[in-house]
């Protein structure tokens, strides 16, 4: 989910930045707004975030999904760690 919260970021930042004439107009107030941009939109996501995730209904199915959630999470994790031997030996193999 973070990274939607970049992309939206880089996105708003891309968007504001075209609207400048050239980079030699660019000021430290800009660059100033643009952190503070960021700063609210991501701590604005995450409050969202931990407030939807601590409702009781949030909670319970958590509770029902959590060792399959868990399990599904690890085979993922197992999954990008043979990804990665696999190329480091192909690559080592060159």
């Amino acid at each position: 989910m973070e990274h939607l919260t970049v992309l939206g970021s880089l996105a708003l930042m891309h968007l504001l930045g075209a609207m400048l004439p050239g980079p030699n107009t660019v000021v430290v107030r800009f660059y100033g707004a643009i952190l503070i941009i960021v700063l609210v939109q991501a701590s604005a996501w995450y409050a969202f975030v931990a407030l939807a995730l601590s409702t009781r209904l949030a909670r319970r199915c958590y509770r029902r999904i959590r060792r399959a959630l868990e399990g599904l999470a690890g085979a993922v994790m197992i999954a990008f760690g043979l990804k990665l031997a696999i190329e480091a030996r192909g690559a080592l193999a060159r």
